[in-house]
């Protein structure tokens, strides 16, 4: 079972890693879901061979699946991770960006004080929600999810320190001029 699970993983003797480690973590998983299953059958049917089998299946499984496949499989996840290459903008295209922003801002501030636009709120809205993924390089859910929350909560021209939780579960504190 091993020996097939490292052959459709990929598993490189001379290197010790796997080509495609999440697929030798999910089909030690499956086998395993399949052996409790075979349990489940087992007592329905009231086959004490064949839960015998399952169960020492199950057992080696736990036994020998970490030092075999798992571990292998997780240190390349790991050193994949590591080595991942990180494409950031330049800072030059950053500082760019951010004037635009603050331009169509100012703009939408002009019309938002005359007063002859219902829109220009909902435009300052999205161009603040875009300063806050251009600067904390969020992704645009999770920004969008918290922006939401906390626009809802403050109010014109105040200046204000919240955190919120992404999907990584960590707090990121927040500083803006909210100008809606």
């Amino acid at each position: 079972m091993v020996s097939c699970v490292r052959e459709v993983s990929g598993f490189d003797h001379e290197t010790n890693t796997v080509s495609a480690p999440s697929v030798a973590l999910k089909l030690g998983h499956s086998l395993k879901k399949c052996a409790v299953s075979i349990v489940a059958e087992a007592l329905q049917t009231n086959s004490k061979q064949k839960e015998e089998k399952a169960n020492a299946f199950i057992r080696l499984c736990e036994l020998e699946w970490c030092s075999e496949v798992s571990t292998t499989a997780l240190s390349t996840l790991h050193n994949k991770k590591l080595n991942k290459v990180t494409i950031i903008p330049l800072t030059e295209d950053i500082a760019k960006m951010h004037d635009f922003l603050k331009q169509l801002s100012m703009k939408a501030q002009e019309i938002l004080q005359s007063g002859t636009d219902t829109g220009a709120d909902k435009t300052k809205s999205w161009l603040t929600l875009a300063e806050l993924i251009l600067f904390y390089r969020r992704r645009s859910g999770e920004v969008s999810k918290n922006f939401n929350r906390l626009s809802r909560v403050h109010e014109h021209y105040r200046q204000t320190t919240d955190r919120w939780t992404g999907d990584s579960m960590k707090t990121s504190p927040v500083l803006m001029q909210f100008m809606l």
